[in-house]
């Protein structure tokens, strides 16, 4: 869909874990049923690790896993009446005719609550995104246009595993406002990596930041690296929503950013 998650495979390194589960939104999911019953026929293990209620639509939903055991894929319909809408957006989905539409929500699980929260707090912080904090979970808001939100779960969860292995997280910042006000604070907080100036970052529409840390004491939270863009990156795929567009991909309205998921 609008977002993507890549996961590329090198000969000789172990798999890339992400550290909770990625949701995904599906036009059919009986398609989805029926796709992995072939598949599996050729294995001697299900990839299928569970089936519940519906989440967003559709009769049911799937928990699966990897063939390497190392990411957990929660897929299920999405509301009623969306999929064209979500293709229209602009993505590979509709040329390639794909079941899957979009990510619906990427979830991080976290060992404290104190952690839980502090995470959202970051990227309010650093990149002035909607963040919704409840008692076990927060959210961060993303939206790439008017049918498509998205988000961000850290979510608290006694099973979390040690954060090692990661892969890492892309987002585009909409305005060249949000991304310059981005990258002062990253920089001035020590977390640019390589260290850049402005001007080599304005050239390029984007940095790397190392992890995701308490905007208070500096303490790492999450050493997840993040690419930050501005939603006038040649990669894009989904137009900015200003006058000057030149390409896209991943944009935001002034309430959140987008992620595509990179392992």
């Amino acid at each position: 869909g609008a977002s993507q998650i890549r996961m590329p495979v090198v000969e000789g390194q172990t798999a890339q874990r992400w550290p909770g589960e990625l949701r995904l939104w599906v036009e059919n999911i009986q398609t989805t049923y029926d796709m992995m019953t072939a598949v599996e026929g050729g294995l001697e293990r299900s990839l299928v690790k569970d089936y519940d209620r519906g989440i967003n639509g559709g009769e049911f939903s799937m928990k699966m896993i990897d063939p390497f055991d190392m990411n957990v894929f929660v897929l299920t319909e999405a509301p009623r009446g969306w999929a064209r809408k979500l293709r229209d957006i602009g993505c590979e989905a509709d040329s390639l005719k794909a079941n899957a539409v979009a990510i619906s929500d990427v979830m991080v699980k976290t060992r404290t609550r104190r952690n839980t929260q502090l995470l959202g707090g970051f990227y309010k912080h650093f990149f002035q995104a909607a963040v919704t904090i409840e008692q076990y979970s927060c959210a961060v808001h993303f939206s790439a246009g008017k049918e498509l939100h998205q988000t961000l779960t850290f979510q608290e969860d006694e099973s979390a595993p040690s954060y090692s292995n990661l892969g890492s997280i892309c987002i585009y910042l909409e305005t060249p406002a949000l991304f310059h006000l981005a990258f002062t604070k990253c920089s001035r907080a020590g977390l640019v990596q390589p260290e850049r100036n402005w001007v080599d970052v304005q050239d390029a529409r984007e940095f790397v930041i190392r992890a995701v840390v308490d905007p208070a004491s500096g303490e790492e939270l999450l050493p997840m690296q993040h690419v930050i863009r501005s939603a006038y990156h040649a990669d894009c795929v989904v137009p900015p929503r200003t006058p000057q567009n030149t390409s896209g991909e991943i944009c935001c309205d002034p309430k959140g950013v987008m992620p595509k998921v990179r392992k």
